[in-house]
């Protein structure tokens, strides 16, 4: 399949590499865009109620436009001061539903990739289980390496000692839901019984 680029970009600051770069992943974003709509049309014309969230969980891998445009400063990311971290680690996202003809769109609001399930749970209202309510009582938005968003969306460079315990708390459920013995899984199987 051979793709029409349609888009023609300038700009001083961007060498040749990166403006095709930049040209063919836009490009690539409009046939997104496209099939999206076509996704949305279905479910407009479907009974059954349903709820979709559209989000990456990362930027794009064009360092050399983010280079070349001023928007970080190295393209090693262990020089990146907090405000790049934050900026190359920060999506938009919306959600979409066919049953209460709302379209969401939270560009402003912080959410961490971790917790998008627990906030389309809370979108539609439904019962949830012991892992989103812990997630939801969480006082911070992010948390990864060498980046911190606090509950008022604050980029730091690490964790403040104010939200270690519960941090730890969520790093250990994490690790024992891959790794370990899944204790929330049995929790969540005792609870139902009772």
């Amino acid at each position: 399949m051979k793709m029409h680029f349609k888009l023609n970009l300038c700009g001083e600051k961007l060498s040749p590499s990166s403006k095709e770069k930049l040209k063919a992943y836009v490009n690539g974003l409009s046939e997104t865009d496209r099939s999206m709509q076509k996704l949305i049309e279905y479910l407009n014309n479907s009974e059954k109620p349903t709820i979709v969230a559209f989000y990456g969980d990362h930027l794009p891998s064009l360092y050399e436009v983010y280079l070349d445009s001023g928007m970080i400063s190295d393209r090693d990311t262990t020089k990146w001061s907090t405000e790049e971290m934050a900026k190359m680690h920060t999506l938009p996202f919306f959600i979409y539903d066919n049953y209460k003809n709302e379209e969401v769109i939270n560009t402003n609001e912080m959410v961490g990739a971790f917790s998008i399930g627990n906030y389309l749970l809370n979108y539609a209202g439904v019962e949830k289980t012991p892992y989103f309510n812990f997630i939801d009582k969480l006082k911070y938005k992010a948390l990864r390496d060498r980046l911190f968003i606090d509950e008022n969306g604050k980029a730091n460079s690490s964790i403040s000692e104010k939200y270690e315990e519960e941090s730890n708390e969520h790093k250990m459920l994490i690790y024992d839901m891959i790794y370990g013995n899944n204790y929330i899984s049995k929790y969540v199987k005792n609870a139902r019984k009772n």
